[in-house]
């Protein structure tokens, strides 16, 4: 039988409704949710690149270059973004703890804030700038840090998906499990 009105509470249709448990959805999405949750792949800066790494890493370097040109942003623009990427980097590669590229992108976001700020004041002689900015570093160097982090973990995630498709027949685990650094 087809309705045409909703049910209401005086229809018998309205306790059918009721005992349907909400639950239906979330059990059908509930094991993708969870499989993709499960994932144990923690994308960062690794220690050794193939040449799919460099591709993409080459290309993620021109494209955010290439914005800055196109928004005529001056040098000192390429050079703090440019310097913070390598930094960011550099700091995930490096970090002491392999599995916290997170917390090695907030310090290193932290510390690379308060060395510019410190250098910028040196050079303009605006030891109140300088001064502000050591303390704005405080605040903005781990989020800033986080988000580059966070950015060049996508890179790496579409570098490990150009490198599946096409590079599958590689195998780097016996060269990476017996990488002395």
């Amino acid at each position: 039988m087809i309705y045409t009105t909703p049910p209401t509470p005086d229809d018998d249709r309205w306790a059918a409704a009721l005992e349907q448990p909400v639950r239906r959805t979330a059990r059908r999405w509930l094991p993708r949710l969870q499989a993709r949750s499960s994932e144990k792949t923690l994308y960062s800066v690794p220690r050794r690149f193939d040449i799919a790494t460099l591709l993409v890493v080459s290309l993620a370097y021109s494209l955010l270059f290439s914005f800055f040109k196109v928004l005529g942003a001056p040098w000192p623009v390429f050079l703090f973004f440019g310097m913070l990427t390598v930094v960011i980097g550099v700091a995930q590669a490096l970090f002491p703890y392999g599995n916290e590229p997170r917390w090695a992108s907030m310090i290193a976001g932290f510390v690379y804030l308060e060395v510019w700020s410190i250098a910028t004041a040196i050079v303009l002689q605006d030891w109140t700038g300088g001064l502000c900015g050591m303390v704005g570093a405080f605040v903005f160097g781990p989020p800033i840090g986080y988000i580059t982090g966070a950015v060049e973990a996508g890179v790496f995630l579409l570098a490990d998906k150009v490198r599946n498709r096409w590079f599958p027949d590689t195998d780097n685990s016996d060269a990476i499990a017996n990488n002395p650094f």
